[in-house]
């Protein structure tokens, strides 16, 4: 009987603390995509939410591998098409944007300036 009080007493807290959490924690811990310039299609696409609708873009593993501000991203609303400017990358192959629009979907578009195409992985975070 004990058990089986136990086990209910788990399955209500952890219904609930699954039901309570915002929506908009899931969003803190952020996307990670493959890119490649030059190859018609978007790079990735997150959503922002109250209190998380800072964002900051980071590339990794970058091949050939060149210089940050070789590179550029600009990041397109989903829903009205509207767009960011392009934003070269710094130090750390980083980018920031803030104050987008919440809740929102977003596409991200990235660019460069070098001849020939350049690949790696993007992660999205939103803060």
């Amino acid at each position: 009987m004990l058990k089986r009080l136990g086990l209910t007493m788990i399955a209500v807290v952890a219904f609930f603390a699954v039901v309570i959490t915002p929506q908009s924690e899931i969003f803190a811990e952020g996307w990670q995509y493959d890119f490649q310039t030059e190859d018609g299609k978007w790079d990735g696409y997150f959503e922002t939410a109250s209190g998380y609708n800072n964002v900051q873009i980071q590339l990794f593993s970058v091949s050939p591998e060149v210089s940050p501000s070789n590179l550029m991203v600009r990041l397109c609303n989903r829903s009205s098409g509207n767009c960011t400017s392009y934003k070269t990358f710094g130090n750390g192959y980083l980018a920031h944007f803030t104050n987008m629009v919440y809740p929102a979907s977003f596409n991200v578009d990235i660019i460069d300036t070098v001849s020939g195409s350049v690949k790696g992985g993007i992660h999205i975070y939103t803060y």
